[in-house]
């Protein structure tokens, strides 16, 4: 019983990469600036320069990408661009089991 759950989590591993990518590729396909909308219309371009940069929004795709991917994978899931928060201090309370 436990060789058929280990074979089904390794295979579910695959699938869970491709849907990344798949979802990771298609939030960059869409239309807009995280920049503007998050300092604002007003926002001079040094500002807006300076946050894609602290948010590495300003590398190729693939490198943020792959910074993403790591970071993820160390259990690190960053900072909410909305709050301002840890996102894993976000998601945690909603994780927990009624």
């Amino acid at each position: 019983m436990s060789d058929y759950v280990i074979k089904r989590l390794i295979g579910a591993l695959p699938v869970l990469f491709g849907v990344s990518v798949v979802i990771f590729f298609l939030m960059q396909m869409i239309p807009g600036d995280i920049a503007t909308a998050k300092l604002g219309p007003m926002a001079t371009e040094v500002a807006k320069a300076q946050f894609r940069h602290a948010y590495g929004l300003d590398q190729p795709i693939p490198v943020q990408y792959m910074k993403w991917l790591t970071t993820v994978l160390s259990g690190d899931f960053g900072m909410s661009i909305a709050t301002s928060l840890p996102v894993s201090h976000l998601l945690i309370p909603n994780l927990a089991i009624p």
